[in-house]
Parts: C-alpha cells; structure tokens; sequence
C-alpha cells in the first residue's frame, strides 16, 4: 500500500485530467473538488485554488460539459461535487477517440497517396486501434 498525503491525491490527479487533454487551471478544480468531503461552491473553490471567481466558472463550466463534475442546488445556492468514477471519463474518451479521429483515419483511400507508405502504416494502425476499442464496447454491450 502506498502511503500519499491529500497534495500528493491532488497531484495525481490533476495529472491523470492532464493526460485527458484538460488544461492545468481545470485540472486543479477537479482535483480540489474530487478530494473534497463536500460539495463546494465557487467560492471555496477559488478560495482553494487561488483562481479568480470567472476563471473557476470557466472551468466548472468545461468540467460540467464533460460530466466530470455535477451541480447541486443547496439552500438555494449552487455547489459543485466531482464526478470520480473514471471509467465513465476513460469511455467518453475512447467514444470521441473512435469516432472523431480513428475511423476517419482507418478509411483512408490509400489508392491517392501510392508512393507514400507511413500513410498506409497509419491507416492500418488506426484501424487496428479502432478495433481494439470496438472490442472494448462488444465486451462490455455498449
């Protein structure tokens, strides 16, 4: 077992939403919120972040539209709680990663570029990856 102090969590954290492809200003917020016991208003969190109230909107804001955190109504004022079930967020990505870039990429009409072999070697990898994840989604019936 490893033994980790709650900025250590918050770190790491922070680092596995970077690696999603949010910017660092959004990834403190979730991580503040996600190591959180209670939900948080925006005030508590831009006391915690240091960020200023429209820069922790902005990232609430991105943060929601990616259901990575959810907004409660308390007493009339909102606060915010973490959505911590990364499953959910790694789905969301491979979902886009298939859709958006993938299958596009494993379509290619190679037929255009006969003398170029890297873009064969990406359309076959990306059609071997495209699968790989189609797999994923058999397997688990989505």
């Amino acid at each position: 077992m490893i033994s980790l102090d709650q900025e250590d969590i918050v770190t790491l954290i922070k680092k596995l939403m970077k690696s999603l492809g949010l910017n660092e200003s959004t990834c403190m917020v979730y991580a503040i919120l996600a190591v959180s016991d209670k939900p948080m208003t925006v005030g508590e969190i831009a006391e915690k972040t240091g960020y200023s109230i429209p820069m922790v909107y902005k990232c609430i804001k991105e943060l929601v539209e990616n259901n990575l955190i959810e907004k409660i109504k308390f007493n009339s004022t909102n606060v915010y709680s973490a959505n911590i079930n990364f499953i959910d967020v790694f789905e969301k990505r491979r979902k886009r990663l298939m859709e958006e870039f993938l299958e596009p990429l494993s379509r290619i009409d190679i037929r255009r570029y006969p003398e170029n072999k890297k873009i064969k070697e990406i359309k076959d990898y990306a059609k071997e990856i495209y699968n790989y994840f189609k797999k994923i989604n058999d397997i688990k019936g989505k």
